[in-house]
């Protein structure tokens, strides 16, 4: 059925990852609420890879463009006949569920479903609003038994559809999101090159918080502990209910930001819009492709953007509009961090693929120092790690021992270039200037051009992507100065 692709196209997205690789992320906030829950945890179960294929397929493009429906399914049987299995299951569950409604209830999903691809392709305020409009429409003209077969089968849309945001919507009214608004309190737990991006007043806030208001406030914009699966208006509720005082300030601030919002014309709005949309998604993946890949997507909308709009956002969010046009920030969607990334061992990667959000905040606090681990020596970190979570303790220790094995494996002279890398890699991260890491791509090629070739094959023998990317032309165009694409 040809519903199901669109279907799947639309809901391609969901958690995110990187740029042009999904579709659901380009969706306006207020039409992803009609993606039902069972196909959003498909996309929960997907590599990086996979992602990227499925949003081609989705998408139709790349090796899937210009074919038609049954030809990209074949196609994706072709190159991944795992997820070709695991997205026909979902197909066929859609379509089984969209067979099984009343005639009238089934044209009227099926008219859903197109208006979202549509939606995808215009997300022009004029054309949200006349869609929201048509979709109230055709769900009006509906029987009430139809309308409950809707809601029998697909009870999410019935209930959004009814939904005061999205009757606002079809009737012009253009909220800021409280989840938005809510991504910019998780401004200590993003990559530093994606904190540019939160507004002053948020970043003053922080200052003022004690230690416990600030694990107060990580609960909260994170959806952790007491406020773990909750509603946006429940987290808000709940923050009022733990600290009154504490979540005066935070409203002051969410209110101040709104009130910025608000005043910008609506297509500044709606990629300021987007803009803090995204800083959730990096929050959760913060593999480097992604980040690379997210940043070259607020580029190109920035891009988009005619001058009255840049120079609107320019006006309320002067950080913002210089940050999108800085340097490091170019540098990253260009690919200049990328390298860092190919350097850490696959057992490394692994074990991140296997860790809840709440896990990764702890490992990037042991990893970097910050919080309850500042100030602490390398001992101490792995002893307060064991305190905080045991059991996280053990994975990261098996893999500390695994990848120390290996490099106990090296004869000395290879052994001595790993530890001089892995200890660039954190010089890097301090320091993500151009200069620097152009600097730093030099010193690594010459210390392995100095190997003798002996040591390098022994280096091929125990890692071998380190051996490989070393030479890779990539990483020689960034040591060359070269920005590439």
């Amino acid at each position: 059925m040809r519903s199901a692709i669109i279907f799947l196209a639309i809901v391609a997205y969901v958690y995110g990852e990187t740029l042009n690789l999904f579709l659901y992320e380009e969706l306006p906030e207020l039409y992803k609420e009609f993606i039902p829950e069972h196909v959003r945890k498909f996309f929960t179960t997907l590599s990086i890879e996979e992602k990227i294929l499925i949003r081609e397929f989705a998408a139709k493009t790349g090796d899937f463009s210009k074919k038609s429906d049954d030809e990209i399914w074949e196609l994706l049987k072709t190159k991944n006949l795992d997820l070709y299995k695991k997205a026909f299951e979902v197909r066929t569950l859609v379509e089984k569920k969209i067979d099984n409604l009343k005639p009238e209830a089934k044209t009227f999903i099926e008219f859903l479903f197109e208006r979202l691809r549509l939606v995808y392709k215009n997300s022009d305020k004029q054309h949200l609003q006349e869609t929201a409009k048509q979709i109230i429409g055709k769900f009006k003209d509906l029987k009430e038994d139809y309308r409950l077969d809707v809601k029998t089968h697909f009870i999410r849309i019935y209930e959004y559809i009814q939904d005061s945001k999205f009757e606002e919507l079809a009737k012009g009214i253009f909220r800021f999101i409280d989840g938005e608004i809510l991504n910019l309190f998780l401004y200590e737990e993003l990559p530093e090159l994606y904190k540019e991006f939160i507004p002053e007043k948020v970043r003053k806030f922080f200052i003022t918080l004690s230690v416990e208001e600030k694990t107060l406030i990580r609960e909260f914009a994170t959806k952790t502990g007491d406020f773990s699966k909750k509603s946006d208006d429940e987290v808000w509720e709940l923050l009022k209910t733990k600290n009154l005082e504490l979540y005066k300030k935070v409203f002051e601030v969410r209110t101040f930001v709104e009130q910025k919002t608000e005043d910008l014309k609506p297509e500044t709005k709606t990629f300021v819009e987007l803009l803090f949309e995204r800083l959730r998604l990096v929050y959760k993946n913060s593999d480097i492709q992604y980040l690379q890949e997210t940043a070259k997507q607020i580029i190109g909308k920035f891009k988009d953007l005619k001058e009255d709009y840049r120079l609107d956002l320019k006006t309320h969010f002067l950080r913002i509009y210089e940050y999108i046009q800085d340097s490091k920030f170019e540098e990253l969607a260009n690919g200049a961090f990328q390298f860092v990334d190919e350097f850490i061992p696959e057992h490394v990667r692994k074990f991140f693929t296997t860790l809840s959000i709440e896990e990764k905040t702890l490992i990037r606090e042991f990893a970097i120092k910050t919080d309850d681990f500042s100030k602490k020596s390398d001992d101490e970190v792995w002893e307060l790690l064991k305190t905080k979570n045991l059991e996280l303790y053990k994975k990261v220790f098996e893999v500390r021992t695994f990848v120390e094995k290996k490099i106990e494996d090296l004869k000395p002279e290879t052994k001595t270039f790993v530890e001089l890398l892995f200890e660039r890699l954190r010089l890097v991260y301090k320091n993500s200037d151009k200069q620097h890491l152009q600097e730093t791509a030099k010193q690594i090629i010459g210390k392995f051009k100095d190997l003798k070739e002996d040591y390098r094959l022994d280096l091929k023998s125990h890692f071998l992507r380190i051996y490989e990317y070393i030479q890779d032309s990539k990483f020689e165009e960034l040591a060359n100065g070269i920005r590439f694409e």
